[in-house]
């Protein structure tokens, strides 16, 4: 195991909510990052001035909901990240990504139901990254990565007392 002794980051973050009419409501954010190692060597691997890893230059996300008098309800939100690298000990990244989550459903008194889809163009992000040789004959060094979820659906009922 290895820590960076030092290194910079800064960003921004914004957030707005428009009531664009009686009924709908628009929302957006965005979050830039700019982060680097300082003075870092990761074995013999000077890292001086890259980014640091899982820190994706910038994150954004989109919504829009309307919801009626009579208890229905529909939202759609569109996020989105950076590429990032992975990991200190080698130079893979990830690609960029974005994801488009719906849900719609009905609240009276108490009690909702919601229908909803994350991930609804079933993306296929990559989120964390190993390098490393671990197939013979020759182990040579190659990008494993973990996904994020696919193409997820399901139902909500609640109710609150």
């Amino acid at each position: 195991t290895d820590n960076a002794a030092r290194g910079r980051n800064y960003g921004l973050e914004t957030s707005v909510s428009w009531q664009a009419l009686e009924h709908v409501n628009l929302g957006a954010t965005l979050g830039l990052l700019h982060s680097e190692y300082l003075g870092y060597q990761y074995g013999d691997r000077d890292l001086d001035g890259r980014e640091q890893a899982h820190a994706p230059a910038y994150q954004y996300s989109l919504s829009a909901q309307w919801g009626g008098e009579q208890g229905w309800r529909v939202r759609a939100d569109l996020s989105g990240t950076d590429a990032f690298y992975f990991d200190a000990s080698h130079d893979q990244r990830s690609n960029p990504y974005t994801l488009l989550n719906l849900k719609a459903g009905y609240a009276r008194g108490p009690w909702s139901v919601q229908a909803w889809i994350r991930n609804l163009t079933n993306e296929d992000p990559a989120v964390r990254g190993f390098y490393f040789g671990l197939e013979p004959p020759d182990y040579a060094n190659k990008l494993y990565v973990q996904r994020g979820d696919g193409r997820l659906a399901g139902i909500t009922v609640q109710w609150r007392w």
